[in-house]
Protein backbone atom coordinates (compact mmCIF):
# COMPACT_ATOMS: atom_id res chain seq x y z
CA UNK A 1 0.00 0.00 0.00
CA UNK A 2 1.01 3.63 -0.31
CA UNK A 3 2.86 4.90 2.74
CA UNK A 4 1.31 8.36 2.81
CA UNK A 5 -2.37 7.41 2.98
CA UNK A 6 -4.68 4.91 4.74
CA UNK A 7 -5.42 1.61 3.05
CA UNK A 8 -8.08 1.95 0.35
CA UNK A 9 -8.90 -1.72 0.82
CA UNK A 10 -9.69 -1.01 4.48
CA UNK A 11 -12.25 1.59 3.41
CA UNK A 12 -13.66 -0.82 0.83
CA UNK A 13 -14.19 -3.47 3.54
CA UNK A 14 -15.71 -0.94 5.96
CA UNK A 15 -18.19 0.34 3.40
CA UNK A 16 -18.97 -3.21 2.32
CA UNK A 17 -19.92 -4.33 5.83
CA UNK A 18 -22.04 -1.19 6.13
CA UNK A 19 -23.72 -1.92 2.78
CA UNK A 20 -24.75 -5.39 3.98
CA UNK A 21 -26.00 -4.05 7.32
CA UNK A 22 -28.28 -1.60 5.48
CA UNK A 23 -29.50 -4.09 2.89
CA UNK A 24 -33.25 -4.86 3.21
CA UNK A 25 -32.72 -8.62 2.76
CA UNK A 26 -29.19 -9.19 4.06
CA UNK A 27 -29.10 -6.76 6.97
CA UNK A 28 -30.22 -9.46 9.40
CA UNK A 29 -26.93 -11.31 8.73
CA UNK A 30 -24.93 -8.57 10.48
CA UNK A 31 -24.92 -8.87 14.30
CA UNK A 32 -26.33 -5.81 16.01
CA UNK A 33 -23.10 -4.78 17.75
CA UNK A 34 -21.06 -5.09 14.56
CA UNK A 35 -23.69 -3.08 12.66
CA UNK A 36 -23.75 -0.31 15.30
CA UNK A 37 -19.99 0.11 15.45
CA UNK A 38 -19.64 -0.10 11.68
CA UNK A 39 -22.28 2.58 11.17
CA UNK A 40 -20.45 4.81 13.64
CA UNK A 41 -17.09 4.17 11.97
CA UNK A 42 -18.56 5.03 8.56
CA UNK A 43 -20.05 8.23 10.00
CA UNK A 44 -16.67 9.25 11.37
CA UNK A 45 -14.50 8.10 8.43
CA UNK A 46 -16.65 8.95 5.43
CA UNK A 47 -18.61 11.94 6.75
CA UNK A 48 -16.14 13.52 9.14
CA UNK A 49 -18.20 12.76 12.25
CA UNK A 50 -21.22 14.82 11.18
CA UNK A 51 -23.94 14.59 13.81
CA UNK A 52 -26.56 14.01 11.15
CA UNK A 53 -26.08 12.56 7.68
CA UNK A 54 -28.85 13.23 5.19
CA UNK A 55 -30.90 10.41 3.69
CA UNK A 56 -29.70 11.31 0.21
CA UNK A 57 -26.02 11.19 1.26
CA UNK A 58 -26.54 7.76 2.81
CA UNK A 59 -28.40 6.57 -0.27
CA UNK A 60 -25.65 7.74 -2.61
CA UNK A 61 -23.03 6.08 -0.41
CA UNK A 62 -24.87 2.74 -0.54
CA UNK A 63 -25.29 2.99 -4.31
CA UNK A 64 -21.56 3.67 -4.74
CA UNK A 65 -20.67 0.74 -2.51
CA UNK A 66 -23.03 -1.55 -4.40
CA UNK A 67 -21.56 -0.48 -7.71
CA UNK A 68 -18.02 -1.07 -6.42
CA UNK A 69 -18.93 -4.64 -5.48
CA UNK A 70 -20.66 -5.32 -8.80
CA UNK A 71 -17.68 -4.26 -10.91
CA UNK A 72 -14.93 -5.67 -8.69
CA UNK A 73 -15.72 -8.89 -6.78
CA UNK A 74 -19.43 -9.81 -6.80
CA UNK A 75 -20.45 -11.30 -3.47
CA UNK A 76 -17.42 -10.00 -1.56
CA UNK A 77 -19.36 -7.96 1.01
CA UNK A 78 -21.52 -10.78 2.36
CA UNK A 79 -18.50 -13.08 2.41
CA UNK A 80 -16.58 -10.55 4.51
CA UNK A 81 -19.49 -10.31 6.95
CA UNK A 82 -19.44 -14.10 7.35
CA UNK A 83 -15.67 -14.05 7.81
CA UNK A 84 -15.95 -11.48 10.58
CA UNK A 85 -18.80 -13.36 12.25
CA UNK A 86 -16.81 -16.60 12.28
CA UNK A 87 -13.65 -14.97 13.65
CA UNK A 88 -15.53 -13.17 16.41
CA UNK A 89 -17.58 -16.23 17.32
CA UNK A 90 -14.50 -18.44 17.67
CA UNK A 91 -12.63 -15.71 19.53
CA UNK A 92 -15.36 -15.03 22.08
CA UNK A 93 -16.53 -18.61 22.58
CA UNK A 94 -13.33 -20.65 22.51
CA UNK A 95 -10.23 -18.46 22.78
CA UNK A 96 -10.67 -15.23 24.72
CA UNK A 97 -11.71 -16.95 27.99
CA UNK A 98 -8.25 -18.58 28.04
CA UNK A 99 -6.00 -15.66 27.04
CA UNK A 100 -5.14 -12.27 28.50
CA UNK A 101 -4.09 -10.44 25.32
CA UNK A 102 -5.72 -9.76 21.98
CA UNK A 103 -3.48 -8.55 19.15
CA UNK A 104 -5.14 -7.54 15.89
CA UNK A 105 -2.75 -7.17 12.96
CA UNK A 106 -3.55 -4.90 10.03
CA UNK A 107 -7.01 -4.09 11.43
CA UNK A 108 -7.80 -1.18 9.12
CA UNK A 109 -11.18 0.24 10.14
CA UNK A 110 -12.40 -3.01 11.68
CA UNK A 111 -14.06 -2.61 15.09
CA UNK A 112 -13.35 -6.00 16.70
CA UNK A 113 -10.66 -4.73 19.07
CA UNK A 114 -12.78 -1.73 20.07
CA UNK A 115 -15.78 -3.88 20.90
CA UNK A 116 -13.83 -6.55 22.75
CA UNK A 117 -11.89 -3.89 24.65
CA UNK A 118 -15.15 -2.41 25.91
CA UNK A 119 -16.63 -5.76 26.96
CA UNK A 120 -13.67 -7.66 28.50
CA UNK A 121 -12.31 -5.75 31.48
CA UNK A 122 -8.63 -6.34 32.15
CA UNK A 123 -7.72 -7.74 28.76
CA UNK A 124 -4.79 -6.09 26.97
CA UNK A 125 -5.94 -5.16 23.46
CA UNK A 126 -3.35 -4.11 20.88
CA UNK A 127 -3.70 -3.15 17.22
CA UNK A 128 -0.68 -3.14 14.93
CA UNK A 129 -1.19 -1.30 11.65
CA UNK A 130 0.38 0.93 9.05
CA UNK A 131 0.95 4.47 10.43
CA UNK A 132 -1.33 6.22 7.93
CA UNK A 133 -4.19 3.77 8.54
CA UNK A 134 -3.70 3.96 12.30
CA UNK A 135 -3.77 7.77 12.24
CA UNK A 136 -7.00 7.82 10.23
CA UNK A 137 -8.62 5.32 12.57
CA UNK A 138 -7.58 7.21 15.69
CA UNK A 139 -8.99 10.40 14.18
CA UNK A 140 -12.27 8.61 13.53
CA UNK A 141 -12.40 7.07 17.01
CA UNK A 142 -11.97 10.54 18.47
CA UNK A 143 -15.38 11.40 16.98
CA UNK A 144 -17.20 8.30 18.28
CA UNK A 145 -20.34 8.84 20.33
CA UNK A 146 -20.05 5.68 22.42
CA UNK A 147 -17.46 3.64 24.28
CA UNK A 148 -14.65 1.96 22.36
CA UNK A 149 -12.81 0.40 25.28
CA UNK A 150 -9.05 0.63 25.96
CA UNK A 151 -6.86 -0.27 23.01
CA UNK A 152 -3.15 0.29 22.35
CA UNK A 153 -2.29 1.30 18.80
CA UNK A 154 1.14 0.45 17.39
CA UNK A 155 2.54 1.97 14.19
CA UNK A 156 4.23 -0.57 11.96
CA UNK A 157 4.60 -1.70 8.38
CA UNK A 158 4.44 -5.42 9.20
CA UNK A 159 5.80 -6.52 5.82
CA UNK A 160 8.83 -4.30 6.33
CA UNK A 161 9.37 -4.56 10.09
CA UNK A 162 8.06 -8.01 10.95
CA UNK A 163 5.86 -8.84 13.93
CA UNK A 164 8.65 -9.23 16.50
CA UNK A 165 10.11 -5.77 15.87
CA UNK A 166 6.64 -4.23 15.78
CA UNK A 167 5.64 -5.58 19.20
CA UNK A 168 9.06 -4.91 20.72
CA UNK A 169 8.16 -1.20 20.52
CA UNK A 170 5.00 -1.76 22.58
CA UNK A 171 5.61 -1.70 26.36
CA UNK A 172 2.10 -3.03 27.02
CA UNK A 173 2.83 -6.27 25.17
CA UNK A 174 3.67 -9.27 27.37
CA UNK A 175 5.56 -11.92 25.33
CA UNK A 176 4.81 -14.60 27.92
CA UNK A 177 1.06 -14.06 28.16
CA UNK A 178 -1.47 -16.32 26.40
CA UNK A 179 -2.51 -14.30 23.38
CA UNK A 180 -4.99 -14.41 20.55
CA UNK A 181 -3.51 -13.05 17.32
CA UNK A 182 -5.97 -12.05 14.60
CA UNK A 183 -4.68 -11.52 11.06
CA UNK A 184 -7.85 -11.07 9.03
CA UNK A 185 -7.30 -10.11 5.40
CA UNK A 186 -3.57 -9.58 5.99
CA UNK A 187 -1.40 -12.49 4.87
CA UNK A 188 -2.19 -11.99 1.18
CA UNK A 189 -0.35 -8.64 1.37
CA UNK A 190 2.81 -10.07 2.98
CA UNK A 191 5.82 -11.80 1.54
CA UNK A 192 5.95 -15.52 2.37
CA UNK A 193 8.93 -14.98 4.67
CA UNK A 194 6.89 -12.54 6.77
CA UNK A 195 3.95 -14.94 6.92
CA UNK A 196 6.26 -17.65 8.23
CA UNK A 197 7.82 -15.17 10.67
CA UNK A 198 4.35 -14.49 12.03
CA UNK A 199 3.53 -18.18 12.44
CA UNK A 200 6.88 -18.86 14.14
CA UNK A 201 6.39 -15.87 16.44
CA UNK A 202 3.06 -17.29 17.62
CA UNK A 203 4.48 -20.80 18.05
CA UNK A 204 7.38 -19.43 20.11
CA UNK A 205 5.10 -17.83 22.68
CA UNK A 206 2.70 -19.27 25.23
CA UNK A 207 1.35 -22.74 24.53
CA UNK A 208 -2.12 -21.30 25.18
CA UNK A 209 -1.80 -18.72 22.41
CA UNK A 210 -3.87 -19.02 19.25
CA UNK A 211 -3.93 -17.36 15.84
CA UNK A 212 -6.96 -16.73 13.65
CA UNK A 213 -5.93 -15.78 10.13
CA UNK A 214 -7.17 -15.79 6.58
CA UNK A 215 -5.24 -16.74 3.47
CA UNK A 216 -5.88 -16.80 -0.26
CA UNK A 217 -6.24 -20.29 -1.68
CA UNK A 218 -4.00 -20.79 -4.70
CA UNK A 219 -6.01 -21.45 -7.83
CA UNK A 220 -5.29 -24.02 -10.57
CA UNK A 221 -3.51 -21.31 -12.56
CA UNK A 222 -1.27 -20.39 -9.60
CA UNK A 223 -3.10 -17.12 -8.88
CA UNK A 224 -4.16 -15.87 -5.44
CA UNK A 225 -7.33 -14.04 -6.41
CA UNK A 226 -10.97 -14.34 -5.49
CA UNK A 227 -12.63 -16.57 -8.07
CA UNK A 228 -15.18 -13.87 -8.86
CA UNK A 229 -12.51 -11.16 -9.13
CA UNK A 230 -12.75 -9.15 -12.33
CA UNK A 231 -10.01 -7.45 -14.29
CA UNK A 232 -11.08 -4.06 -12.93
CA UNK A 233 -10.48 -5.18 -9.34
CA UNK A 234 -7.05 -6.54 -10.25
CA UNK A 235 -6.09 -3.26 -11.93
CA UNK A 236 -7.49 -1.23 -9.01
CA UNK A 237 -5.42 -3.22 -6.48
CA UNK A 238 -2.33 -2.74 -8.63
CA UNK A 239 -2.99 1.00 -8.94
CA UNK A 240 -3.40 1.29 -5.17
CA UNK A 241 -0.24 -0.79 -4.63
CA UNK A 242 -2.28 -3.34 -2.69
CA UNK A 243 -1.79 -6.44 -4.85
CA UNK A 244 -1.91 -9.90 -3.31
CA UNK A 245 1.58 -11.30 -2.78
CA UNK A 246 1.03 -14.63 -1.00
CA UNK A 247 -1.33 -17.57 -0.97
CA UNK A 248 -1.21 -21.33 -0.59
CA UNK A 249 -2.88 -24.48 -1.81
CA UNK A 250 -5.45 -25.66 0.68
CA UNK A 251 -3.83 -29.07 1.02
CA UNK A 252 -0.49 -27.39 1.82
CA UNK A 253 -1.56 -25.03 4.61
CA UNK A 254 -1.34 -27.62 7.42
CA UNK A 255 2.20 -28.48 6.33
CA UNK A 256 3.25 -24.84 6.23
CA UNK A 257 1.90 -24.36 9.75
CA UNK A 258 3.68 -27.50 10.97
CA UNK A 259 6.99 -26.26 9.55
CA UNK A 260 6.50 -23.13 11.68
CA UNK A 261 5.59 -25.01 14.85
CA UNK A 262 1.79 -24.70 14.66
CA UNK A 263 -1.07 -27.19 14.50
CA UNK A 264 -4.13 -26.48 12.39
CA UNK A 265 -7.19 -26.62 14.67
CA UNK A 266 -9.90 -25.88 12.14
CA UNK A 267 -10.37 -24.29 8.72
CA UNK A 268 -13.41 -22.79 7.02
CA UNK A 269 -14.00 -22.07 3.34
CA UNK A 270 -16.58 -19.60 2.04
CA UNK A 271 -19.01 -22.46 1.45
CA UNK A 272 -18.49 -23.72 5.01
CA UNK A 273 -19.35 -20.26 6.28
CA UNK A 274 -22.43 -20.11 4.08
CA UNK A 275 -23.83 -23.35 5.49
CA UNK A 276 -22.77 -22.61 9.08
CA UNK A 277 -23.80 -18.97 9.39
CA UNK A 278 -26.31 -17.75 6.83
CA UNK A 279 -30.01 -17.93 7.57
CA UNK A 280 -31.91 -20.38 5.34
CA UNK A 281 -33.57 -17.62 3.32
CA UNK A 282 -30.16 -16.19 2.33
CA UNK A 283 -28.19 -19.33 1.62
CA UNK A 284 -28.71 -18.91 -2.12
CA UNK A 285 -27.19 -15.41 -2.19
CA UNK A 286 -23.98 -15.00 -4.16
CA UNK A 287 -20.76 -14.89 -2.14
CA UNK A 288 -17.10 -14.55 -3.10
CA UNK A 289 -14.78 -17.58 -2.97
CA UNK A 290 -11.04 -18.04 -2.70
CA UNK A 291 -10.14 -17.00 0.85
CA UNK A 292 -10.15 -19.43 3.79
CA UNK A 293 -10.07 -18.82 7.54
CA UNK A 294 -7.88 -20.84 9.91
CA UNK A 295 -7.54 -21.30 13.66
CA UNK A 296 -4.10 -22.62 14.69
CA UNK A 297 -2.23 -23.25 17.95
CA UNK A 298 1.35 -24.01 19.00
CA UNK A 299 2.21 -27.65 18.31
CA UNK A 300 2.50 -30.11 21.15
Amino acid sequence: MRHDRPSDTARFVLNGIHWVSQHPRLGSEVPRDLARYTDEMVRCVEWGGKAKVSWIDRRISRLKAGLMQAVSIPGIYLYQVMRKRYIESVARSHVLPNVSQLIVLGAGFDTLSLRIGSSRVGMTVIEVDHPASRAAKLEAIGRFNFSTGPCVFVDSDIDRDGIAESLARCPEYDPNAPTLFVAEGLTMYLQESRVRDLFEFVSGGSSESRILFTYMEEGPDGSWDFREQGALATRWLAFKNECFTWGAKRQAIAGILAQCGLDLVEERTAEDLRSDLLSPENRDVRIAHGENTVLARPAG
